[in-house]
């Protein structure tokens, strides 16, 4: 032998006391039977804790079957969107900063024959029994799209209810360079290559 004895033998049992779940440590009493229980692992797998409330009719209306989902992205006309379709409106999230100004933060449409439609911060989703009726709902929503803005800006970014919104700001007028500063900020050879381009 190599000085080294092994920590257990084969034969021999474990002198380990009775195993726990790591949540036990932590005082959740919770044992490894009610894991088990099936009515407690459907619930944990059909409704886990990342799933919202709001999403439920989406998982429920899905649930084995087949769908399709188109996202569209950006900015949205919403109170637009909402007036255009306030009958098929089936929820909504809104959020008030402290001076009072109230954000659409989640909206849920039902457009019949299947189709439901998402609003999420800075997307559309629209889900839908087929391509066709899903890439159809998709085409009728972009005329609520805001065109993007082609002037110089920056985004203001900020938390609104519970995740970061952006805010778009356009610069008017940019700040005038004399060609040394110019020359100073981008290198020397900049100001030929504007010359010449």
């Amino acid at each position: 032998m190599t000085g080294v004895e092994p920590l257990s033998q084969p034969n021999e049992p474990s002198k380990r006391g009775p195993e726990t779940t790591p949540d036990a440590l932590f005082g959740v009493s919770e044992s490894l039977a009610d894991w088990c229980d099936a009515d407690a692992l459907c619930r944990r797998l059909l409704l886990p804790d990342s799933i919202r409330f709001f999403d439920v009719p989406v998982l429920e209306r899905l649930y084995r079957r087949p769908y399709h989902l188109v996202r569209l992205r950006g900015a949205f006309h919403l109170a637009k969107l909402i007036r255009d379709h306030r009958s098929q409106l089936v929820r909504s999230e809104c959020s008030q900063n402290v001076r009072g100004k109230t954000f659409i933060d989640r909206l849920m449409f039902d457009l019949g024959e299947g189709v439901l439609v998402l609003y999420d911060h800075i997307e559309l989703s629209v889900y839908a029994p087929t391509t066709e009726a899903a890439a159809k709902a998709a085409a009728h929503l972009k005329q609520y799209r805001k065109p993007e803005t082609e002037k110089p800006g920056f985004k203001l970014i900020s938390i609104t209810g519970n995740s970061p919104t952006t805010q778009s700001v356009a610069v008017q007028q940019a700040a005038p360079m004399s060609e040394s500063e110019l020359g100073l900020h981008y290198g020397s050879d900049f100001l030929l290559w504007r010359r010449t381009g």
